[in-house]
């Protein structure tokens, strides 16, 4: 046996050993086979490995062969293939391909020594042996080596049954052999990932959608998608053939726009830099683009151009235009609407008066006595006149609001009188079907006047929409209160029911527009009142919420006196 870093022989050499080739036909046999499996057409790594290991055979005159991947990390061998040869001879009914170091024997020495190992008497005794299984092929002699890739091994490949021993020759020729073959086998192997790696990208780039080029920092264009056929009527072979081509077909009044945009400087851009410009395609058809740039660096920071996203938003455009079109038309449509429900409201108000006052002056007796039933049906008359009224003043207010327009005139006008008890009558038929019960005693309004500084017309929608909604929402038999606190500077009012409560996750919404929280569909009404009321109380000045109560719930609001 030999020093470390030699080949490592189980016996002496014997006179065999008088019959091995000389050098130079092993070279040439050698060399012979590389340049062989160099002019392999459409060649695998798998086959490239095949080949080689037929011809290692052939070069050392062995009648088996086999090749095991190893992975230093997991100490691990995993069978690439055993020679044709071999499979012929193994009766091993179950091939184990997977082999720990730990548990190899005599041929797992190449990697624990990491150098060739030869056994010219595999018969004889040697403390490495642990078998092998029945039906194997039998041994009589074997060489097996490590293949080495930047000192760490990769693979090893072994031989067997030469007709004479094993040599110092053949293990050398072995080494140069496998170096040849795994240095075409590692190329081939490259070239397939990378071949494998341009299509993948080249399917990916190829296949997309959207127009992507790349331009150099000189300006031409390095790659052009397909897709830019489909958006502009030009192949890439024109784009790529003609850099400024992209500049020839941009619509003339978006020109400076994309020159500003693509002349920034690299520190300049911005990821995701955008812009929208039109082109004119090759059919003079005008389409809108959507662009997006990210500039290119390599490894080590050098600029290599930009890369380029264009997405045909020409549909998109059109119907934003259309969109546009038909908002203001809409608007415009809602502006005539509006106006009209004004003027209609506004006209309907003024005889709606005149006739108010004349019953008035009726039940009053000025026009003479009366007999009870003319009376009643008088006052049946005055109370829908102030319905009507009601709905005129509430219609008034729904308009404004969505114009978000409020005119706040102010009079010193009698809450109780002028405001509460009016809405009161106005809603005395909805309050007796639904047997609900008014009680002025919760927050002590006096019997006397209670003069505000507030809009009448106003004030009115406030109150009318709050007794309203405590109509409609809370349910039969509820008792209705009006409260007032005066707080020196201002007036703390409020209107309650002992109906259920509004929902909290339900309260941010209460007092924005089109909302609507009640328990009914959302169709019951615009969703517009709560939100009035508010921007009513906010143009007098004041504040309004809402508090849940012991028995019921509560709405609270401030006017400034």
């Amino acid at each position: 046996m030999q020093e470390k870093g030699r080949i490592i022989k189980q016996h002496q050499q014997t006179p065999n050993d008088l019959y091995r080739q000389p050098e130079q036909s092993l070279n040439e046999t050698r060399l012979q086979s590389l340049f062989k499996l160099s002019q392999i057409k459409d060649k695998s790594y798998d086959k490239v490995l095949d080949f080689g290991l037929e011809e290692a055979i052939k070069l050392t005159k062995s009648k088996i062969g086999y090749i095991y991947y190893y992975n230093e990390t997991t100490q691990n061998f995993t069978l690439h293939s055993w020679s044709a040869s071999t499979m012929a001879l193994c009766a091993v009914l179950e091939k184990q391909t997977i082999y720990e170091l730990e548990k190899t024997g005599l041929w797992g020495e190449a990697v624990r020594r990491r150098q060739a190992i030869v056994t010219n008497d595999y018969a004889a005794q040697n403390p490495y042996k642990k078998g092998y299984p029945e039906g194997h092929v039998h041994l009589v002699r074997h060489m097996n080596l490590p293949i080495f890739i930047n000192n760490e091994i990769v693979a090893v490949i072994g031989v067997g049954n030469k007709e004479t021993d094993y040599t110092d020759e053949d293990v050398a020729q072995m080494q140069l052999f496998m170096e040849g073959l795994w240095n075409i086998a590692e190329r081939v192997r490259l070239e397939k990932e990378l071949s494998d790696s341009e299509e993948k990208f080249r399917t990916i780039a190829d296949l997309t959608y959207d127009w992507e080029y790349w331009i150099a920092p000189n300006g031409d264009m390095l790659y052009c998608s397909p897709s830019c056929k489909r958006i502009t009527g030009y192949t890439p072979e024109e784009f790529t053939r003609r850099g400024d081509l992209i500049f020839r077909i941009v619509h003339p009044e978006d020109k400076n726009a994309l020159y500003d945009h693509l002349e920034k400087e690299n520190d300049q851009i911005v990821e995701g830099d955008q812009l929208e410009f039109r082109i004119i395609n090759k059919d003079g058809e005008e389409k809108w683009l959507w662009h997006i740039c990210r500039p290119v660096f390599s490894k080590t920071g050098e600029f290599l151009g930009k890369r380029v996203s264009n997405r045909d938003i020409t549909d998109k455009k059109r119907n934003e235009i259309l969109l546009s079109q038909s908002s203001e038309e809409i608007k415009h449509l809602n502006e005539n609407i509006l106006n009209m429900l004004k003027i209609m409201s506004h006209d309907i108000r003024s005889p709606l008066f005149k006739m108010f006052a004349t019953l008035k002056l009726l039940l009053n007796g000025n026009y003479g006595s009366m007999d009870e039933s003319v009376n009643n049906t008088l006052k049946d008359l005055a109370v829908r006149i102030q319905r009507i009224l009601g709905i005129a003043d509430d219609c008034l207010g729904k308009i404004c609001a969505v114009e978000d327009h409020f005119k706040i005139e102010k009079d010193e006008i009698d809450l109780r009188q002028e405001i509460v008890e009016t809405i009161l009558e106005e809603l005395s038929e909805e309050i007796s079907a639904k047997n609900i019960k008014i009680d002025n005693r919760l927050g002590s309004i006096p019997t006397g006047s209670i003069m505000v500084h507030a809009n009448r017309i106003w004030l009115k929608a406030v109150y009318r929409n709050l007794f309203m909604n405590a109509i409609k929402y809370g349910g039969n038999g509820i008792t209705i209160a009006y409260g007032y606190e005066d707080h020196g500077s201002y007036y703390k009012l409020s209107v309650y029911n002992s109906g259920p409560v509004i929902p909290i996750e339900k309260r941010d919404k209460l007092f924005t527009k089109f909302s609507n929280v009640g328990k009914g569909s959302s169709r019951e009404g615009l969703g517009m009142g709560l939100y009035l009321t508010k921007e009513i109380i906010n143009q007098h000045g004041g504040d309004i919420w809402y508090e849940e109560t012991e028995n019921g719930g509560a709405f609270l609001f401030t006017l400034p006196k």
